[in-house]
């Protein structure tokens, strides 16, 4: 398993490495906290995600819904190809706010 980092630069916040249902219990909160502080308009990119389960999925809908409440826009970028398909069959694609899908 890669390890998964989780990296700020302007209003995006970018994520490389392994998405599973062990690493997402630290980067939810992580997210959670940036999403506190990001302006209102961000970004999450997973270009750099090599691999994700359904647990990366439930991360980024707990991330979109914090910042919905917040009066938030949030766009989801780089969502690899895998991930996307899993997206899809959990019918997510018209749900998340996704920059290519």
């Amino acid at each position: 398993m890669s390890p998964v980092a989780l990296t700020v630069t302007g209003d995006t916040l970018q994520l490389s490495g392994e998405l599973d249902f062990e690493t997402v219990v630290d980067l939810e909160r992580q997210g959670a906290d940036w999403l506190a502080q990001a302006p209102q308009n961000c970004r999450i990119d997973l270009s750099g995600i090599t691999h994700s389960t359904s647990a990366g999925l439930a991360m980024l809908l707990s991330w979109w819904r914090l910042a919905s409440a917040s009066g938030k826009q949030l766009l989801i970028a780089g969502m690899p190809p895998r991930m996307m398909a899993l997206a899809r069959v959990g019918k997510l694609t018209d749900t998340l706010p996704l920059a290519d899908g």
